[in-house]
């Protein structure tokens, strides 16, 4: 057996070498300093000596977490599980270990940080395949990614937007299906991008800047104090006979946002300037007006709305765009709540027998 000795503040550290890791008497026991820190490099150690370090510290703090492991699936020949029980150690391990997370939950940070085991690369796939491998149990898990694959997340990282990326490239999916692969990185295991499609992406949200004066819908909704949906709406009435005043520019997150152009942003403009005529109010004012509910004023206006949609008109008022009632759908409106309210109101004994009497003499 090759053992080195070593001192770390005051402590031996023996260091074994790969053959003698996997000895099957041998219990794997994670290097410590005095205090109990964990040890996962020395200064002067080569690269693989310390991996060899950082190994034996994953197996033994597993195997402390675990301790039933090692009498379920005791190492044999070599220093292996039985081949008839490592699918079944496999799982075991999976189980404990589903994500970078519970990783972390078990070992803490230091495994993952270049600072202290750049030899893992500061992946828990790479720590699980390298400190279990040699106990024969293969993960089986996808490759890394080839340089130059993305993941749409790790896209934000360039300025661009998980949603709009995700967009893009789902249009080249059919034709393209070579450009999406399942590749593991250091965050997990994920649909990545080829460089093709990362540069389609790139080009396609990096286009031109807006020319002063175009704006977005998005970019209306404040000073205009209107939804973007309604803006939106007055705009297409103009797309039929204007098309140049739409154009694809690129917004501030560089992302391809659709613009409209100075003459119909003024348009817009005029047409939220209309007041509404005499008479027509907003759910809000009628609120005040008749003591009731929003919901039971939008609840009785909606059953006139097929037969008389030209009672419901959007005007511009101090809150912004808001739909008005005409003062025809507002004599209904009232008509309603005042039956209602002389349905419910109680009536004296003096005059229930009164329309008793003439309900009798058939006067009701």
């Amino acid at each position: 057996m090759s053992i080195e000795l070593k001192e770390v503040q005051g402590q031996d550290i023996k260091l074994i070498n790969h053959e003698s890791m996997q000895a099957p008497f041998e219990i794997p026991i994670p290097h410590r300093n005095k205090r109990g820190k964990i040890i996962w490099k020395l200064a002067g150690n080569t690269d693989l000596e310390n991996e060899q370090i950082g190994i034996r510290n994953i197996q033994g703090l597993f195997l402390e977490k675990f301790s039933e492991f090692n009498i379920q699936f005791p190492r044999i020949e070599e220093g292996k599980i039985a081949e008839d029980k490592r699918e079944e150690a496999k799982a075991f391990i999976l189980d404990k270990i589903k994500d970078r997370k519970s990783f972390k939950a078990i070992f803490g940070q230091s495994p993952l940080s270049p600072k202290y085991t750049y030899y893992f690369e500061r992946s828990h796939y790479t720590i699980l395949e390298k400190s279990f491998t040699n106990w024969g149990i293969n993960f089986n898990f996808p490759q890394k990614s080839p340089e130059g694959w993305e993941t749409a997340w790790a896209l934000r990282k360039q300025g661009i937007n998980h949603y709009t990326s995700v967009k893009i490239a789902k249009t080249y999916r059919p034709e393209h299906l070579d450009w999406f692969q399942i590749y593991r990185s250091v965050t997990g295991i994920n649909e990545h991008y080829s460089p093709e499609l990362v540069s389609k992406i790139t080009q396609e949200i990096e286009g031109e800047k807006a020319p002063d004066g175009w704006k977005t819908a998005w970019a209306l909704r404040k000073p205009l104090r209107t939804g973007i949906e309604f803006l939106a709406k007055i705009a297409e009435e103009f797309r039929s006979d204007h098309l140049e005043w739409f154009k694809f520019y690129r917004s501030q997150n560089r992302v391809k946002v659709e613009h409209y152009s100075p003459e119909l942003v003024s348009l817009i403009i005029q047409n939220l300037k209309n007041k509404a005529p005499e008479g027509w109010q907003t759910v809000n004012t009628l609120r005040e007006l008749l003591n009731v509910s929003d919901k039971t004023i939008k609840k009785i206006a909606e059953e006139f709305r097929l037969t008389h949609s030209d009672w419901y008109k959007f005007y511009h008022s101090r809150s912004g765009m808001r739909e008005h009632y005409s003062s025809q759908l507002i004599v209904e409106i009232k008509e309603v709540i005042n039956q209602k309210r002389n349905a419910s109101e109680p009536i004296s004994p003096e005059q229930a027998n009164e329309q008793l009497r003439k309900l009798l003499e058939g006067n009701v």
